[in-house]
């Protein structure tokens, strides 16, 4: 549709609407000139005495006026035309939510009162404008291809059919989860922000799967680079991606899953200023990382925040012995401290100086040639803990059920068992999540590891 407008008539519409620094209202009133095309010839400018309530970012008109515009448009057997104003848009004009949903009430209405099976809408940013026509369904709308001022074409921004165009495709890909999570939940997983502290054999498949199922919001924490002894694990990577930053090539994997995706690579340790800011901005933190150290600054700076935090790991602590479990911090049902999932003395020697842990190997007889060995690594036994830790997540998203805070895989038995709530009096998911004490996880940033 496109609709014919003199440049004074436009005059008049632009120094209505911007007139002041609240949302203005207009309509047109229009003939149907061509199967597709309107000209206006007159305008109502809806004055703030007939609008019930008026600010920069909703207008809405009363009962009385609406039904006296319908009324002029009816007595003159003319077509309606809805202007309003976003003050304060710079560039890229779009309709709002409310602005839709008036739209499902109010377009039958006109159909019905006027007899007739078009309208249209415009929105007015400061510098460009978007637009909406209905033609023989009042309820799907369909693009509105140009305004035209005395011959100059002028074309909307298009962001509202755009918009529309992505929730279809969404609802189309994600009907099968829809189908179990509902609408509502499926929106939340869209909406969610994650941490994802470190992105190698665990991280890899915590970050396939988020993508999969509809995370759009990530920051991506890893300062390791891809190596050839990590493709039997890193499900998303391949040969062509040795030497590269690993965050980078999730980000990479994530934006093929999701174009629109937000991320942001943060080539550093989890105990880095970045990642730190990270987390405080984020809904929700994925720990995939392999020692206790980070661990624990993780799990204090997340429940300092009142972070939700889920830490993965997976272990082989003997031949024949496989598995590894997961905890969810911040659902009131302990924490790694609380469950003794966390090693002090692997703590303590991550956060030594080099001079400490050569007094420590003298005292204790450390093996030195054992030191930094690495153990066991296969990509079922990462993927198994990762969909755990998922699971988990979407369930506590969603609210399909309540989340479980603790999960042990037994590989060797082919089980997975959870545990009942540590007694209570834990410093880190008691006290520090409470606010009763206050945390300093920003001293692990001074320390050396």
């Amino acid at each position: 549709m496109q609709i014919h407008i003199d440049s004074a008539l436009m005059e008049r519409v632009q120094g209505h609407l911007h007139r002041r620094q609240t949302e203005q209202v207009a309509f047109l009133f229009a003939r149907a000139t061509g199967p597709q095309l309107l000209t206006a010839s007159e305008i109502y400018l809806v004055p703030s005495s007939e609008l019930v309530h008026e600010s920069r970012f909703h207008a809405e008109i009363s009962d009385e006026a609406q039904a006296k515009i319908i009324k002029m448009a009816a007595d003159k057997s003319l077509l309606l035309v809805e202007v309003h104003s976003h003050p304060g848009c710079e560039r890229g004009a779009g309709f709002s939510p409310s602005d839709l949903a008036g739209f499902r009430e109010f377009v039958p209405h006109i159909f019905w009162r006027l007899r007739v099976k078009q309208y249209a809408a415009l929105v007015f940013g400061d510098h460009d404008y978007d637009a909406l026509a209905w033609m023989n369904d009042p309820i799907e709308p369909v693009p509105f291809s140009a305004l035209v001022v005395n011959g100059s074409v002028i074309a909307p921004t298009g962001v509202t059919i755009r918009e529309f165009e992505r929730q279809k495709r969404e609802a189309e890909r994600y009907s099968r989860q829809i189908a179990m999570f509902g609408k509502e939940g499926q929106v939340r997983i869209g909406q969610v922000s994650v941490v994802i502290g470190g992105v190698g054999g665990l991280g890899s498949h915590i970050v396939q799967q988020l993508a999969y199922a509809g995370v759009k919001k990530y920051f991506l924490v890893d300062m390791d680079r891809v190596d050839r002894t990590n493709l039997n694990r890193f499900v998303i990577g391949t040969e062509a991606d040795l030497g590269r930053m690993k965050a980078e090539v999730a980000g990479d994997f994530i934006r093929r899953v999701q174009p629109d995706a937000e991320i942001s690579i943060i080539p550093e340790s989890v105990i880095s200023g970045a990642a730190f800011d990270a987390v405080s901005k984020c809904s929700i933190v994925f720990g995939c990382v392999d020692n206790d150290g980070p661990r624990l600054a993780l799990l204090e700076l997340c429940c300092s925040l009142q972070k939700p935090y889920i830490d993965v790991a997976t272990d082989v602590p003997s031949p024949g012995c496989f598995g590894g479990r997961m905890v969810f911090t911040g659902i009131g049902k302990g924490c790694l401290a609380c469950r003794e999932e966390l090693d002090q003395s692997e703590v303590r020697r991550f956060f030594s100086t080099p001079e400490q842990r050569i007094e420590d190997d003298k005292i204790y007889g450390i093996d030195r040639s054992a030191l930094g060995a690495s153990g066991p690594s296969v990509v079922f036994l990462n993927g198994t803990l990762a969909s755990l830790a998922v699971t988990e997540f979407t369930t506590f998203i969603t609210g399909l059920r309540a989340p479980l805070p603790y999960l042990t895989y037994r590989g060797e038995m082919g089980i997975v068992t959870t545990t009942r709530a540590p007694e209570k009096g834990c410093y880190y998911c008691d006290s520090l999540w409470s606010g009763e004490s206050i945390g300093n996880p920003e001293r692990y940033l001074n320390l050396k590891g």
